[in-house]
């Protein structure tokens, strides 16, 4: 799909729905204008991908219960949070691997949040004292991003909120005044 730049007109694309007599929601684009989000399916919401080529697939869930498409990476990753168990748990859903469970920080509950072509994923855990923002990828699983700040500042970050394909990071964070803003995390590179 190649799109101008800038448009004086848009071409309405009804996406559909799982079943016919529910409704969707969307939450994440591609460049490919593919679209990840969540719509009714029965008794619950399942996450989905709709794609020009394929139209609306069901990701289905971690336990039965409800799933919740948020993000798509460029090479194709959908992640969100689906329940598991009573709790829910962040995801990552690949078209070779379905929906992988990321698991948690230790608390009851974690919520992916962004993806990059490279399927690191980005988000929000519950631990034992508290939400923080996490990074997760195939080959070190789920880190608390706060462990890899060597100087935070005073800063504490609650939640990892998108990446980017060169591994920048855009999270929420609080001061230990109570003040919440925006941040912004640059890897450094081994020397």
């Amino acid at each position: 799909l190649v799109l101008p730049a800038q448009a004086q007109f848009y071409v309405l694309s009804d996406l559909g729905s799982l079943i016919a007599t529910s409704y969707s929601v969307p939450h994440g684009l591609s460049e490919n204008a593919d679209v990840v989000g969540y719509s009714y399916a029965g008794l619950g919401a399942h996450a989905f991908i709709w794609t020009a080529e394929g139209g609306m697939q069901d990701l289905g869930t971690l336990d039965g219960g409800n799933s919740y498409g948020k993000a798509i990476g460029a090479s194709g990753a959908v992640v969100g949070y689906a329940s598991a168990a009573g709790a829910e748990h962040a995801f990552v859903w690949t078209s070779a691997g379905g929906l992988q469970d990321l698991g948690t920080l230790g608390g009851a509950n974690s919520y992916a949040k962004g993806v990059n072509a490279q399927v690191r994923v980005v988000g929000q855990a519950d631990t034992a004292s508290g939400a923080v923002g996490f990074v997760w990828s195939l080959e070190e699983g789920m880190q608390d991003l706060n462990g890899l700040i060597p100087d935070p500042g005073g800063w504490t970050v609650e939640a990892g909120l998108g990446i980017n394909d060169q591994g920048v990071i855009v999270a929420m964070g609080r001061n230990v005044f109570g003040r919440v803003h925006a941040l912004l995390l640059v890897p450094v590179l081994d020397e």
